[in-house]
């Protein structure tokens, strides 16, 4: 509920400092918090771009190993990081379906969700 308000007090910034009516674009991979800013923000928009797991999940372990890198100082064993790289990218994708395809208990309208593939 911290990481949510700081990241919905961050957007609230940024369009405070910036917006003067004009649209806010924000690409992150926090899809655990698409439901609660759906509440919070009944007017915002959500698209979804979705790529074949084989082109994105090079870019998952990369992206994970590189934040393991600056926190940690060592990134994860390539035997190590690719099992824990395809467990996080299962619960990614299914907070992703469930966001933008079923629209389960969320309390906002799928109207407001586009979902674009890439074959």
């Amino acid at each position: 509920k911290k990481m949510f308000e700081f990241y919905k007090r961050s957007l609230q910034k940024v369009l405070y400092r910036r917006g003067n009516g004009r649209t806010l674009l924000s690409k992150h991979h926090m899809v655990n918090f698409l439901p609660m800013l759906s509440r919070e923000l009944p007017n915002a928009k959500f698209v979804d771009i979705v790529r074949h797991p084989k082109d994105s999940f090079r870019s998952w372990v990369a992206l994970s190993q590189s934040a393991l890198a600056l926190f940690s100082r060592a990134p994860l064993p390539q035997e190590v990081a690719v099992p824990l790289g395809l467990r996080l990218y299962d619960h990614f994708t299914k907070a992703e379906t469930d966001f933008f395809i079923e629209g389960k208990g969320y309390g906002s309208a799928k109207d407001n969700r586009i979902l674009i593939t890439f074959n």
